[in-house]
């Protein structure tokens, strides 16, 4: 049994001892339909991967390739001379030793000392691809990995990220200069820049990142999954790991689970949030907190971007939704189109994606609660929804608020800020949650119960806060006036209204079981 190619980044390694997912007719179709092509997915996606597959197949390591869909589609008796750059090989933190590291990797690529004069990687780069093509008669390939990650690494220090997103801007125009020189350019990475802020002088890309025939060219689908590593199955129920894993959609025709993600889980066969793990959104929460904005948690997930909002990621500008599509903290949900252009429904992906974002949301932005006692007050909820005691349900968010500094909510904006901290906490908890649930008579603003993959038949109940100068009982008879609990007839149902009093700083609730066809 072949091992399982958890971190696996090199091509031929793969291919020698661990399981290859076979994406060569991906691969083919990439290569034809275009001389310079850029690709973006979230990181842990299996891009270095792709890079050197591509590496391996133009180079023409034809054994590597045996019993793959291009072996037989191939010119093997053409090779082309390749130059990869890995962005994120190089120290970034400072722009003089980042500069130096990469025309010494360019100038060794020459086989050659940096000359006395020092000169730039561009000249080092126009020097390379003009030797390459006359040693070897072919015009070489030109493959950039992690583009962006210099910009990324650094996104938190504004001035500094400036700076070298237009280094890199400088150094990348280079290509536009060489294009009768290039066989083949692909460029990946995580952020999708726009042409204005860094692609400028190269124009000429072309953005497959949401083309549906390359929508499965990177990530495995379920097909994939059970036909590749049917031996690390046994025992795993489908619908519960892709309730868990699977989600992302890039307009292929099938979603895709993130590699990093399912490997991880059939090593340990246990459900657990790995991808979140290997790097939360930290630089999300310095931007948001530098903005000052507060982002309506409640919306994000069902948020409509346009397409030139969605490939823009100029920084500090971009919406906050771009960042998290961006980032893989939100997916494609639908394409739209209509008279005014495409744009795109987005949603969060899958369970551990939503769970684990709104426990990052909550803990370092909005800064309401430790994780300490976020997981008591998780468990408490888990175990009061269980038992259908609405009484305990309610007595967790009263906790929760109560621990609230209330001197750092500006009164203004009090309802959204509470409204978000228990959106937040509600995911978070891994509880199955509809924030502004649609009705057919409105919006009510929460509605909970546990996941459905572990509880069939859970019972719901239906929230309304509201931030007021205390009036017992009113947002409760707002509840039953606007029938909004009679979406959830078909199981037992409770209705709650949750007053906080913002003069005293108090959360109060009432609650009522309604009339239900099933117990």
């Amino acid at each position: 049994m072949n091992r399982l190619p958890i971190g696996i980044q090199s091509f031929d390694k793969i291919r020698k001892d661990y399981i290859y997912v076979d994406k060569t007719e991906y691969i083919h179709e990439l290569v034809n339909s275009g001389a310079y092509i850029f690709l973006s997915r979230p990181r842990r996606f299996g891009k270095s991967l792709l890079v050197d597959t591509l590496r391996c197949l133009f180079e023409g390591r034809e054994k590597l390739f045996k019993g793959l869909w291009i072996h037989d589609r191939w010119d093997w008796d053409k090779r082309y001379p390749v130059i990869k750059i890995d962005m994120g090989s190089f120290y970034n933190k400072d722009l003089n030793i980042f500069d130096n590291e990469l025309r010494t990797y360019l100038t060794a690529c020459l086989k050659k000392k940096p000359d006395k004069e020092e000169f730039s990687p561009k000249h080092y780069m126009i020097e390379l691809v003009r030797f390459m093509e006359s040693s070897f008669d072919q015009k070489p390939v030109i493959l950039i990995d992690e583009y962006d990650k210099p910009i990324l690494d650094n996104i938190e220090k504004k001035e500094y990220a400036v700076e070298i997103r237009d280094y890199l801007r400088s150094f990348y125009e280079v290509f536009k200069a060489l294009d009768e020189h290039i066989k083949f350019f692909l460029m990946t990475g995580v952020s999708k820049f726009s042409r204005v802020s860094l692609f400028s002088g190269l124009n000429n890309l072309e953005d497959i990142s949401v083309y549906p025939e390359f929508g499965t060219i990177l990530g495995y689908t379920e097909k994939e999954i059970f036909r590749q590593f049917h031996d690390y199955l046994a025992g795993v129920e489908p619908g519960k790991l892709a309730y868990w894993y699977n989600g992302y959609n890039f307009l292929g025709t099938e979603r895709v689970y993130n590699p990093f993600d399912i490997l991880q889980f059939l090593k340990t066969k246990r459900y657990q949030n790995y991808w979140f793990r290997t790097g939360t959104p930290s630089f999300l929460i310095k931007i948001m907190n530098e903005r000052g904005e507060e982002p309506d948690l409640a919306r994000i997930e069902n948020s409509e971007l346009s397409a030139g909002l969605l490939d823009s990621f100029d920084v500090y500008t971009m919406p906050i939704e771009t960042l998290l599509f961006q980032s893989g903290y939100l997916t494609v949900k639908e394409e739209i189109e209509s008279p005014r252009g495409i744009s795109y429904r987005l949603e969060i992906p899958n369970y551990e994606v939503r769970q684990s974002l709104n426990r990052e949301f909550l803990f370092n932005y909005l800064k309401s609660v430790s994780s300490r006692d976020e997981e008591e007050y998780a468990n408490r909820a888990w175990l009061a929804l269980e038992k259908k005691d609405v009484d305990g349900f309610l007595n967790v968010i009263k906790s929760l608020f109560a621990g609230i500094p209330y001197s750092s909510v500006d009164l203004s904006r009090y309802e959204d800020y509470y409204k978000s901290v228990l959106y937040a906490f509600l995911l978070g908890a891994g509880l199955e949650v509809i924030c502004e649930d649609i009705t057919a008579r409105g919006r009510m603003d929460i509605s909970v119960r546990l996941p459905e993959i572990y509880h069939r038949n859970s019972a719901v109940i239906v929230m309304e806060l509201k931030v007021v100068n205390r009036e017992e009982g009113r947002v409760l008879r707002q509840i039953k006036e606007k029938g909004y609990h009679k979406k959830y007839m078909d199981r037992t149902c409770f209705i709650a209204g949750l007053e906080f009093d913002k003069e005293k700083k108090e959360l109060y609730t009432q609650w009522e079981k309604v009339d239900s066809k099933a117990e």
